[in-house]
């Protein structure tokens, strides 16, 4: 069973503020206030800092569920970190960073001319090499429109030639400049 990090800081509260080893204070009243707590605050709030500041203000023994809220919700008004802690991030921030990755590697295989040349090499005699010929050009197009030009006519997407003029024309701009 994983340690519960807000149970283990609910004994040694009770360690702390009724003066023996927390034991008096049954382990499923210490499971239902950490449930409680689990709901109330943020999992970076039950810290040794934390604990001494509530251990400090319990001085007739282990204190009531609505106390510990209070202190500990006094402390944390003073403490809480200033930068969110992002550990894992969300499911869309992993989503997020995987799809620019992919599209990074992406970029990176289409842009070099030697990827090209050999996907096309595999499409000869394929069954399909009309229709895998279409699909390179688009993919070509949509990561390294630059190399639009190594595809042969029937397999560069219509927009392909626009985009390239348009290519051009930015790097004859920039050499002027």
């Amino acid at each position: 069973m994983a340690p519960n990090p807000i149970n283990e800081w609910l004994t040694a509260l009770g360690m702390l503020s009724s003066g023996n080893t927390g034991e008096d204070e049954s382990s499923s009243k210490r499971a239902a206030y950490a449930s409680m707590l689990r709901d109330e605050f943020d999992i970076r709030a039950f810290t040794h800092g934390s604990l001494a500041f509530v251990a400090r203000r319990s001085k007739w023994g282990f204190p009531k569920y609505g106390e510990i809220c209070e202190y500990l919700a006094e402390w944390w008004k003073d403490n809480r970190p200033t930068e969110a802690l992002r550990l894992t991030g969300t499911p869309e921030d992993k989503w997020r960073d995987q799809m620019r990755a992919e599209r990074e590697e992406a970029e990176r295989d289409w842009a070099d001319p030697a990827n090209v040349r050999r996907s096309l090499s595999l499409l000869t005699d394929h069954p399909m090499q009309d229709h895998l010929g279409k699909m390179l050009g688009a993919l070509v197009m949509r990561h390294a429109p630059g190399n639009c030009m190594l595809l042969p006519d029937q397999y560069r997407p219509p927009e392909a030639e626009e985009r390239l003029r348009q290519m051009h024309a930015r790097a004859y701009a920039r050499m002027e400049e």
